[in-house]
């Protein structure tokens, strides 16, 4: 349900205000052109200077931390904003939103954590490791806790781990004894992806099905590392794509149809990538980010291409939108009707927002 999801850095408020898209510039390019009967809604969510980082698939828990990578939160519309103490890095929320994993402080080294009860437990390290220093780092939960994946650490050899209540903490390996990372789980914890380093450095889109590791695309266009899966691990989606030595578009990949490269928008010169950081349960639209400096949020589905998210918004009459820059979208809803994410509200700070309500895009493709 997500490399690259937090901010690097926020940029001055100045700059955002200036660069920020105009309302009518937005809108003489919309996608698509008509209006829904009725608007959804876009919501300024979080503490300021924070980024959501995960969401249920039914969009009613989302989680995050501040840009330093602390302060875990969780909001939902009825409670708001609740703080979960001292807890940060890649905060995430299981998929039926009963589970919330993160990385705590624990005897002197960071660990990957679940939260239950109000109450985080450190899920510890690999057997005799010291760390370097962290011993683990969460990334993704399935269903019920079952399965928590993340990075793990012996000593300063870094490979992908699964927890299970009956294992612990198992690396998973590499294909290449390099490093590599889990960074999401489909709802069972069958299936984890994430990347894995070839000998020259190069993430690798890689893909663990009941333990056994395999390449997204070992012989075709290079796919780099795999962000989100859905729930049946059927579709993957990520980025670091691309044909010859240029590896700076989103993707998507099927079993049957292996990657398919989804481009990047327009803008943002030479050092312009794309990421995809979350899909649909039926693998039909994808979002995340695309740009240099400054990036935009982005939708894709098969009837639209690759478009920019906030002017598809405004084309739909969303209101509440004027003087914000979406930047990332982080998490969209099993059924697409729901996208968080987090970019620069009106005063130029980093802020989580949540649109809700979206309707259905007509025309999406068959996933193969």
């Amino acid at each position: 349900m997500r490399t690259v999801r937090r901010a690097a850095m926020a940029l001055p408020a100045v700059a955002m205000l200036l660069l920020a898209i105009s309302p009518a510039a937005a809108r003489a390019a919309t996608w698509p052109s008509r209006r829904v009967a009725s608007a959804p809604t876009f919501t300024a969510i979080g503490p300021l200077d924070s980024n959501v980082l995960s969401m249920s698939a039914d969009g009613s828990i989302l989680v995050g931390d501040d840009i330093y990578g602390r302060n875990a939160f969780e909001w939902t519309p009825a409670r708001g904003t609740r703080f979960l103490g001292a807890a940060g890095g890649q905060v995430s929320v299981s998929r039926d939103g009963s589970t919330i994993v993160g990385d705590v402080f624990s005897h002197g080294h960071v660990t990957a954590a679940i939260y239950r009860s109000g109450t985080w437990r450190s899920l510890g390290g690999y057997p005799g490791s010291e760390g370097c220093p962290a011993l683990s780092n969460a990334y993704a939960v399935a269903d019920g806790g079952s399965s928590v994946v993340g990075l793990g650490w012996n000593d300063c050899d870094a490979t992908a781990f699964e927890w299970t209540r009956a294992s612990g903490i198992q690396s998973l390996g590499s294909l290449d004894d390099q490093a590599s990372r889990a960074n999401d789980v489909d709802a069972d914890g069958s299936v984890i992806v994430g990347w894995d380093d070839a000998t020259d450095g190069a993430r690798r889109g890689a893909r663990w099905v009941d333990g056994a590791e395999s390449l997204l695309s070992p012989t075709g266009p290079f796919v780099g590392s795999a962000e989100a899966v859905t729930a049946d691990g059927s579709v993957v989606v990520g980025g670091e794509a691309g044909p010859g030595a240029v590896h700076n578009q989103a993707y998507r990949w099927t079993q049957a149809r292996g990657p398919q490269l989804l481009g990047k928008l327009p803008g943002g010169g030479v050092l312009a990538i794309a990421s995809a950081l979350s899909v649909t349960d039926d693998g039909k639209i994808v979002v995340g980010f695309s740009g240099a400096a400054l990036r935009k949020a982005f939708l894709w589905a098969g009837a639209t291409g690759m478009i920019p998210l906030q002017s598809y918004l405004q084309g739909l009459g969303v209101t509440g939108l004027d003087g914000w820059h979406l930047d990332t979208a982080i998490s969209i809803s099993a059924d697409g009707s729901t996208i968080a994410g987090w970019g620069y509200n009106p005063d130029g700070r980093v802020q989580s927002w949540l649109v809700t309500g979206l309707p259905a895009i007509q025309g999406r493709p068959t996933v193969e």
